[in-house]
């Protein structure tokens, strides 16, 4: 590869805007110098960490602007125990403070890339905020650079306090101030003076330093502030050589910390470079291609990067596998050229690690040399002079093309007789391709059409023009040579019929075959891109319909499940109203039951109620059940999983995986049956059925043998507190709402024991007297807890 051939595919141009994008001088130079790599997997390396940093760009947003300077002779210079200068020390600040923004930037790398990048990056905390209290600008240093500074700007700034007020004070006296031109200070270098008129030098005593242009005006230093002036002369001479120090002392750190800052330095300059051209592929909405070394080109919807993205038209163009020698034919201003353009440069920008502004999958092949020879200009008449150039880079490129060369020639043989042109153009291209160059050529001549049709690995290619609108559409046709359409566009054009039947008469036979059988084969072509379009038109149209009917599926199945939800809801809150007028009920019974002493009667009905409940609670029970399954839905299916198919209202094992219509087989007892994933649910094997079967018996037995009442009466306040302490445990595991607590009225020691024992149980709600039928005084009625 050489100069010639970047210039003619404008990658110089390329490398021009990235030198604009780039940020930092490292970065900007590494694009000025960058050459194609001949290098395959150097080459998918530079790629990958591209594609690494166009990722992490999309998910995290840009980088941190990489701007710093190229500090390498800084390092250097510190490195020998130097002293840096404030701009240098500056210099190397911002790498640090750049080095602590890009690590936490990069915080959610997980790439190799970026990964190893940000850990390569030290937070040198200590050395930036010891920079930071020293330098306010290059020209400026802090006093808070040092105890000592401070302390020497402190006297100077009393001691130039000390002069302006003495300088004030002489001023302001009316003796002093008749011998002066005006009653100001003035200042001439860095000494405070007084305008003394020049008749009255020798009235105030002290240094004249300077006078005004016309001699009237010296500009004098008062005796009595010359001392003070020399003790703030010693004073700046003690600021210099502290300042002198402190850069020392700060040189001597980077010095110390010189292999984290160069480090810093590299892995920033290179994540400047990554990130430039990863900026570049989102501008260009280009992708990451494929690379081969089998010579291999196809390129989809390639959209060349120089030309305007509202004007340029996305070509397809292939290379390599069906054929290796491309021959594009067709009109002026056809795009023939740039098809070419955009097959070289897209070429050197993969191999030098750039991602190509086209669609993904398309690949390229790494050539060990890419040869170019394309006229900028194109004119109607070429001089013998523009033929030799031509030829002199022809025979360039025949001397040194391979099996690992790609050739782009644009308009071969022309500039010279027609007949001896084609000859030469198809001497040249069968030559490079025995040589097994991989060759795209330009031509306007006919005899190179037929050529290319009978040679074996040759192909026809042309760029389509519309000889309706007579504009060219750009879009590169292979497998259907060109034609100049010169006839039927001047004839469109108005040119009187007779000349072009005349035209016609004095072309040739073949020719006339030849174009007949092109626009034959361009008119199938159209029909069939026509047939295409309308394919792919009701391929659209049915996949927008396989939406829509998902979408209402889904839809359905959530309207389904909400009726469904509000079905139960409604179930259970019909469920409580029946029970609670149920319980009203047999409140009302047990209280006429009790008048009437017909305790048998209050087990029956009480029995009953029980019933009623465990009723109830199997339908709450079967309600949550099928919530549970809901919420159960399976996600990753196990062989040998315990699962519920709802159709069958069985459990069953996961006998195969579900296939990609969701159906799999379920064992249930000995039978196998195909079901839809969408009819099992998971089971959480928490309890065991016998266990369950058994608390129920337990809690059904418990309930049966609890009496609705305790008769704690002649009992000792102990005994009986005792009895119904084991009574209230027993009645709350039978789950019952409320018990009655017989203790008789007596003198009413026991009743108060009990009822101080009933406030502080924990099953206990409320209590209450009997009521008129109940027992009155002598009960209290408890009601439990849920």
């Amino acid at each position: 590869m050489n100069q010639k051939t970047f210039r003619a595919l404008e990658y110089d141009r390329i490398l021009e805007m990235l030198i604009s994008a780039a940020h930092s001088e490292p970065a900007k130079r590494y694009f000025q110098n960058l050459l194609p790599s001949t290098d395959k997997d150097f080459i998918q390396k530079e790629l990958d960490k591209v594609e690494e940093c166009f990722i992490y760009i999309l998910k995290y947003g840009r980088p941190p602007a990489l701007e710093f300077s190229d500090i390498s002779l800084i390092l250097k210079k510190a490195k020998a125990q130097a002293i840096l200068t404030p701009h240098e020390i500056l210099e190397v600040a911002r790498i640090l403070k750049l080095s602590q923004e890009v690590k936490s930037y990069l915080a959610n790398a997980v790439g190799s890339c970026l990964k190893s990048s940000r850990e390569r990056l030290f937070n040198l905390k200590e050395l930036t905020a010891r920079i930071d209290q020293t330098f306010l600008t290059p020209e400026e240093i802090l006093d808070t650079a040092s105890p000592r500074l401070k302390e020497i700007r402190d006297r100077i700034r009393r001691l130039e306090t000390r002069i302006r007020d003495e300088l004030n004070r002489m001023i302001r006296d009316p003796k002093i101030q008749r011998f002066l031109q005006e009653p100001i200070i003035t200042v001439r270098g860095d000494k405070l003076l007084l305008p003394v008129k020049a008749e009255h030098k020798d009235s105030i005593k002290g240094i004249i330093h300077d006078q005004s242009a016309t001699g009237a005006t010296l500009f004098v230093e008062p005796f009595v502030c010359v001392e003070i002036s020399n003790q703030i002369r010693v004073a700046r001479s003690e600021e210099k050589e502290e300042i002198e120090k402190i850069l020392q002392e700060l040189s001597q750190l980077i010095s110390d910390s010189y292999n984290e800052i160069k480090q810093n330095f590299e892995s920033l300059s290179e994540l400047d470079i990554l990130f430039t051209k990863a900026q570049w592929a989102h501008q260009f909405r280009a992708s990451k291609p494929i690379l081969n070394t089998a010579g291999y080109i196809n390129l989809k919807k390639a959209r060349h990067p120089l030309i305007e993205k509202e004007k340029v038209v996305p070509i397809d163009v292939h290379l390599g596998k069906e054929f290796d020698v491309l021959v594009i034919t067709g009109p002026n201003t056809g795009g023939k050229t740039v098809t070419l353009k955009t097959i070289g440069l897209f070429c050197l920008l993969a191999q030098s690690g750039m991602f190509l502004p086209a669609d993904e999958g398309s690949e390229v092949c790494v050539f060990s040399k890419i040869f170019a020879d394309i006229g900028d200009e194109q004119s109607i008449i070429q001089s013998l002079s523009t033929f030799s150039a031509h030829m002199k880079n022809i025979i360039e490129i025949t001397q040194n093309a391979d099996n690992s060369t790609l050739v782009l020639l644009d308009e071969i043989g022309s500039g010279t007789d027609p007949e001896e042109g084609a000859a030469l153009a198809k001497a040249i291209l069968k030559f490079l391709h025995n040589k097994g160059a991989k060759v795209v050529a330009t031509t306007h001549y006919g005899e190179l059409k037929t050529f290319a049709q009978q040679e074996e690995r040759f192909e026809n290619a042309s760029c389509e023009f519309d000889i309706n609108t007579l504009k060219p559409t750009y879009r590169l046709l292979i497998g259907i040579p060109g034609m100049s359409n010169a006839l039927y566009i001047s004839s469109n054009l108005g040119l009187n019929k007779e000349i072009v039947e005349l035209a016609k008469s004095y072309m040739s036979k073949k020719m006339l075959e030849l174009t007949d059988i092109i626009n034959e084969m361009e008119r199938k072509r159209k029909e069939l891109e026509e047939v295409l379009e309308s394919a792919n038109k009701l391929k659209i149209e049915t996949e927008n319909l396989k939406k829509t009917l998902e979408e209402e599926r889904r839809r359905f199945e959530a309207e389904k499940q909400r009726i469904k939800e509000r079905a139960s809801k409604e179930a259970r809150e019909f469920v409580q109203r029946v029970e609670d007028e149920v319980e009203k009920l047999f409140k009302e019974l047990r209280k006429i039951a009790e008048s009437l002493k017909e305790k048998e009667m209050l087990k029956q009905l009480e029995e009953k109620k029980r019933e009623y409940e465990n009723l109830v609670k199997s339908i709450e029970q079967a309600s949550q059940k099928e919530e549970k399954l809901q919420s159960k839905l399976p996600e990753n299916l196990r062989l040998g999983q315990k699962v519920y198919v709802k159709s069958f209202d069985a459990e069953g094992f996961v006998e195969s995986l579900p296939d990609s219509k969701g159906n799999l087989t379920v064992r249930i007892g000995i039978m196998k049956l195909s079901v839809n994933i969408s009819d099992i649910f998971e089971i959480e094997e928490e309890t065991t059925t016998k266990n369950l079967v058994s608390s129920k018996k337990a809690v059904e037995i418990k309930q049966k043998s609890i009496d609705m009442s305790i008769d704690v009466r002649g009992k000792t306040s102990d005994d009986a507190i005792l009895e119904v302490d084991k009574y209230l445990d027993d009645a709350y595991t039978a789950g019952l709402k409320q018990v009655t607590i017989i203790h008789g009225k007596g003198t009413g020691v026991l009743r108060q024991a009990i009822r101080n024992f009933l406030r502080r149980h924990p099953h206990v709600k409320s209590f209450r007297d009997g009521t008129y039928g109940e027992g009155e005084q002598g009960v209290t009625v408890v009601e439990l807890k849920d």
